[in-house]
């Protein structure tokens, strides 16, 4: 079939939004509940455990940073592996690993196995199959996207609330082996989504396209050597003289690829996309994303030690935890709700909105002595969570577009891991250094607080730029 045969077909294929998509977000629900259904709960899990080998607030930042490190290798190397591996095989590489990191666990007696088993195999893992889930969403979902997204989160979230009463029950049950034998039970179910991880091309939906114009066809070259798709025909585009040498050198910058170089080669130049890193990191969309999630990781190791600081019991210490699940469940229901009305909002307005939730929330929890004040407030730093959990995505899908979400999310990825192996350990000296959880919960609630208005002043600042833009064509 000629190009211009193509152009007269009826019908182009779309994303399913919705059919087996609806599958992938069970898929989804199950791979986020198995990797990050204890995130809260790892000071409950690992605190006594962590004592017993010499860990203070310095080693548990530092732990942090070479988890946030590893994790952002394995995220980066997600779009280049695809090259070589399917996106199903890939997962099944992840999920087993990540079992081994947990298993690996029991046989620990010192810190430096614990930083290989905790921040390096499960680290790389969860930031392998932490991407591939996010891709297989965007690509599956457009219009319904954020329903997707708070579908897979809701879900996640009711594991998570009930996860702290879990650990609670299992380590007084059957200690901190059976515990840990218990979350790798529950990792293990990934393998179950991993079998529901079904190509989109499998699934993808016909839809009615309108006909191209006659003067549109006359610019396509019916190239049959070219495998990439159409070329644009330079010379009917410009009036400018142009040699037929320059005309084919540009139709394979167009249209094709070099064929000369090494698939390695092209993995490397596809891994590191300039326009990706010049929109990422000279912008504050990558680093508020990098800063926010060290301090909301901080913050969650810290604040079991920190209550038990303050005199809670360990009943009250699991309460608090259950009830930032429960915050982060009644935020994503109602997003579920208002999906259909948030359409036309930002997701880097919705992502700082919860950001400076998140920041309120844990003020207050300093503020406020009294037990049932702060438990309150637990809820409502839950609410803040679950807006970074669930628009960090959209972000970045939203700066980088679906095809490059892979790379987006690996550069963004390698960009937390290097805040958190930089700057988590410095919070964590000025924990052991002042002795005070307050000061260290101030000082990194400023900083969030201060990347907050930064990237709303850039937000703002870029879009007026667009409307007068806008305004002058």
């Amino acid at each position: 079939m000629s190009l211009k045969e193509k152009c007269d077909t009826k019908y182009v294929l779309v994303a399913p939004d919705g059919g087996w998509g609806y599958m992938i977000c069970i898929a989804g629900t199950i791979i986020l509940i198995s990797f990050s259904g204890f995130v809260s709960s790892f000071g409950l899990i690992y605190n006594d455990f962590m004592a017993g080998i010499g860990f203070g607030s310095t080693e548990i930042t530092f732990l942090n940073g070479i988890t946030a490190v590893s994790m952002a290798f394995g995220g980066f190397i997600t779009s280049p592996l695809q090259k070589i591996m399917s996106m199903r095989k890939l997962a099944l590489v992840g999920v087993l690993t990540y079992n081994l990191g947990i298993i690996l666990v029991l046989f620990v007696k010192s810190a430096i196995p614990f930083y290989t088993c905790v921040g390096v195999i499960q680290g790389t893992s969860f930031g392998l199959v932490f991407n591939l889930t996010y891709a297989m969403i965007n690509e599956y979902f457009v219009e319904k996207r954020l329903l997707a997204y708070s579908i897979v989160k809701t879900t996640m979230a009711v594991f998570a609330m009930f996860a702290p009463q879990l650990v609670k029950y299992a380590q007084s049950e059957y200690g901190f082996k059976g515990t840990i034998l218990m979350v790798s039970a529950v990792s293990l179910q990934s393998l179950i989504a991993v079998a529901l991880m079904q190509p989109v091309t499998w699934h993808m939906k016909k839809v009615e396209k309108q006909p191209l114009t006659e003067e549109t066809k006359v610019l396509l070259v019916d190239d049959k050597d070219n495998e990439s798709g159409p070329i644009v025909k330079i010379t009917d585009l410009s009036t400018t003289n142009t040699t037929s040498t320059d005309i084919n050198e540009t139709s394979t910058k167009i249209g094709g690829t070099d064929r000369k170089s090494s698939w390695l080669v092209q993995i490397l130049k596809s891994s590191f996309d300039v326009t990706l890193l010049k929109s990422f990191l000279l912008s504050n969309v990558a680093w508020g994303i990098a800063i926010s999630i060290l301090g909301d990781t901080t913050f969650l190791t810290f604040i079991p030690a920190a209550l038990y600081s303050y005199g809670w019991n360990k009943d009250n210490v699991a309460l608090a935890l259950s009830l930032v699940g429960f915050g982060d469940l009644a935020g994503r229901g109602c997003f579920i709700i208002c999906s259909k009305w948030l359409l036309n909002v930002g997701s880097q307005d919705l992502f700082i909105a919860g950001l400076l939730v998140s920041v309120a929330a844990r003020v207050s929890i300093l503020c406020f002595s009294n037990v049932t004040v702060s438990l309150v407030f637990m809820v409502v730093y839950g609410i803040g969570r679950c807006f970074l959990a669930l628009f960090l995505p959209m972000v970045i899908c939203e700066v980088a577009g679906t095809p490059k979400f892979t790379a987006g999310m690996g550069l963004v990825m390698v960009l937390m891991g290097c805040v958190n192996i930089s700057c988590g350990p410095i919070f964590g000296a000025i924990r052991d250094y002042t002795q005070s959880y307050d000061i260290t919960f101030w000082i990194l609630a400023a900083t969030l607080f201060a990347f907050s208005i930064s990237w709303t002043i850039e937000l703002v600042y870029k879009r007026r730029q667009r409307s007068n833009t806008e305004n002058k064509a």
